[in-house]
């Protein structure tokens, strides 16, 4: 005989407390007129003929497997069981007299259990072994469980079950539930869904049940209630029904479950190639359901890799799943009900959550990013959430105020100018999704803190309004956000997840009001057009000159003479340049905060070394010290001009006290180019006028480069 086993396949059967030797199973696959059954087919010519006494002998003869579960209480009849294999193996010999109490498990000790289960195990082994033709040798588990009576024992027997089921290897299950106490196939499935899920197992699982048993009597087909069929010795042969569709009705409940939760159709997506036939035929001969894989596969693609065009392109397609009378298209009136609602719901919220109603608005690429970012809110991604609502904000300014936003990085781009022959509209369109200008505005939007003079109320109304971007920005970087309840660590610095959820909501609310106020109320400003106003009222500049008031002897100021000079050439040249000497005239008291305002609202910092630039003592109140750092602790582009004094003879720098620890005053000497280098010999005080020609070259440069 040939040998065949099916690792992983278990089969689990019931035993109850019933008599089934007065009951036959056969496997049936319809009725036919209310009164009998036709046996399910083999081929297409002949039927199986075989009835058996429990119907999970039937799919032991039918499929290969490598374990059989037995279930059952202390009243279950074991002796049944074991007299009905041994009569069915040996049908010559005479029935044996049951004494039902030796064969409770429970009741022998630990070894005649085991010897109970390999009696069980020879029998089926060597039935299968006969009717198949084959060397069989399959494994017997039996679990022991209680009625079920109390919550105690209920736990007990899910606890049982569980820890003997954990310890098979199991890939596939058939479930025969139709013997035994109802509420014990009920603890099965959902252990068998929690080990799946423990183990990240996908386990099909088949069920089966016998309907009827030979109590039945017969009764009118006319009222479609079953008539029994019998055999030749009047034995009742009662259907053994596959319960596939419940199976199927699960799985599209737990595809729906996992749409809902994180957006995912990929098992929509299966269920839908296997439910072909239940679609109408297209104009192409297609079956509709390609349709339906189509759009969903788009849809879940550009949800996942933030491809806004793929975006549009499968909304337009899921659109078109819809006819008029706001019904799902191409489906057949075959398909379950359940299938049906399951599809329907999945396509109707999506179309509702990005179905927009203000016309030339819904094209534009911020009303894709602002329904992602509310679709990931209500499905609790709150980091996807908050990242694309940061996205949106940025794409809905270049989209809203396009000739605003372009004037804002004209003044802060270094490069930024407008292209020969098309708008400024254009212009900002083209760089939409340029990293490097959305970072530009980004950062002036919400980081720059140029406060202008007699306007604090309209900083104190952004800063308001900002409340809730600030509070998503830092959420962003905080891995403690995940915590549902941070105050359980009672640490102040912990976020609940909770209160950043209400965050998140409050700004989606702000930004609803915002894109209301822009697209339906043409006389009020929103908050976020009044924000670029006052920002493109900041004064910017092209080159912030950085130097010490003395370099050389303190009466003749030459550090201001260099700086005058150096100044006054490049604004001839029509650079837009600050000098503290002309532009904090006027402006005692605010000195400090206004030269930090012109130097990072500045697109280089031109940085001058001169003879003991660091000779002084670090503190950081030195305004020249404080400059520099701020420069790089920003990265403002920085030229630098080393005179050929700021070096002592011995080619080492005349530190003061504290200034070598102060990391970005060393790096601006020795990490970042210096103009002219090659020249620097030459370049003492007397030289200004080659000095200068030399830096507005290199400047002019970096501005176009």
């Amino acid at each position: 005989m040939e040998e065949k086993t099916n690792k992983g396949k278990v089969l689990i059967a019931f035993i109850g407390a019933g008599n089934a030797r007065a009951t036959q199973y056969a496997p049936f696959e319809s009725q036919v007129n209310g009164e009998g059954y036709i046996l399910k087919k083999k081929s297409s010519k002949e039927y199986i003929l075989k009835q058996y006494n429990y119907p999970f002998l039937a799919k032991l003869t039918e499929e290969v497997f490598d374990q059989i579960v037995f279930i059952g209480t202390n009243g279950s009849r074991w002796g049944m069981l074991k007299e009905n294999l041994r009569k069915i193996l040996n049908s010559n010999q005479p029935e044996l007299e049951i004494d039902e109490e030796k064969f409770f498990p429970e009741y022998l000790v630990e070894q005649k259990i085991d010897d109970f289960k390999k009696e069980l195990s020879d029998y089926l082994s060597q039935y299968i072994s006969s009717v198949k033709n084959i060397t069989y040798d399959i494994k017997v588990e039996i679990i022991l469980i209680k009625e079920g009576r109390t919550e105690l024992e209920n736990k007990e027997n899910i606890k049982k079950i569980q820890d003997s089921l954990s310890r098979l290897d199991i890939l596939e299950i058939t479930l025969d539930v139709t013997n035994g106490l109802r509420s014990h196939p009920m603890y099965v499935l959902p252990i068998i869904s929690n080990l799946a899920a423990i183990y990240n197992k996908n386990i099909p699982i088949n069920i089966y049940y016998g309907m009827y048993d030979a109590k039945v009597k017969e009764t009118d087909s006319d009222l479609g209630i079953y008539k029994p069929t019998l055999d030749q010795n009047g034995m009742v042969i009662a259907p053994m029904v596959d319960l596939k569709e419940i199976q199927i009705m699960d799985k599209w409940s737990e595809a729906i479950r996992e749409f809902f939760s994180n957006g995912s159709v990929l098992h929509i997506l299966e269920l839908l190639e296997k439910g072909e036939h239940y679609f109408t035929k297209d104009v192409d001969n297609r079956t509709y359901n390609i349709w339906y894989i189509d759009a969903l596969n788009t849809f879940s693609f550009a949800v996942n890799s933030n491809n806004l065009d793929m975006f549009q392109e499968a909304i337009t397609k899921i659109h078109q799943l819809i006819n008029q009378q706001n019904m799902l298209v191409g489906i057949s009136k075959e398909m379950p009900i359940y299938m049906q609602n399951s599809l329907e719901q999945v396509i109707f919220y999506i179309k509702q959550q990005f179905d927009w109603k203000d016309g030339e608005e819904s094209k534009k690429y911020s009303s894709y990013m602002f329904s992602l970012a509310n679709w990931y809110l209500k499905q609790d991604r709150l980091g996807d959430s908050v990242r694309t609502f940061q996205e949106a904000v940025i794409t809905y300014v270049m989209e809203a105020y396009p000739d605003k936003i372009f004037n804002l990085l004209e003044s802060r781009v270094i490069k930024w100018k407008k292209e020969k022959d098309k708008t400024k509209e254009e212009c900002v369109k083209d760089k939409l999704f340029d990293a490097n200008i959305r970072k530009v505005i980004r950062k002036a939007i919400y980081e720059d803190e140029t406060v202008i003079n007699n306007k604090d109320k309209e900083w104190g109304k952004w800063k308001e309004w900002k409340k809730e971007y600030d509070y998503m920005r830092d959420y962003v970087h905080n891995p403690d956000a995940l915590l549902y309840n941070g105050s359980l660590l009672k640490n102040e610095k912990m976020t609940d997840i909770k209160e950043a959820k209400d965050n998140i909501i409050k700004f989606s609310k702000k930004m609803e009001e915002e894109r209301e106020n822009k697209n339906f109320n043409g006389i009020t400003k929103s908050m976020l057009e009044c924000r670029i106003d006052y920002l493109n009222e900041i004064k910017y500049y092209d080159v912030f000159i950085s130097y010490r008031r003395s370099y050389h002897n303190e009466r003749l100021n030459d550090g201001v003479l260099l700086m005058t000079s150096i100044s006054d050439y490049l604004k001839a040249k029509g650079l837009n340049v600050f000098s503290d000497k002309n532009e904090m005239a006027g402006k005692e008291g605010a000195f400090t905060q206004h030269l930090h305002n012109s130097l990072v609202n500045s697109k280089i910092c031109l940085i001058i070394l001169g003879k003991d630039a660091y000779k002084r003592d670090y503190s950081d109140k030195d305004e020249y010290y404080k400059e520099i750092i701020t420069a790089v602790q920003k990265d403002i582009r920085t030229a630098i001009v080393c005179m050929k004094d700021f070096y002592s003879d011995d080619n080492l720098i005349a530190y003061g006290k504290g200034v070598e620890e102060q990391k970005e005053l060393m790096t601006v000497i020795n990490e970042r180019q210096r103009i002219g280098s090659e020249f620097s010999d030459i370049w003492e005080y007397e030289n200004i006028l080659s000095l200068r020609e030399c830096i507005y070259k290199e400047i002019d440069k970096m501005l176009n480069e």
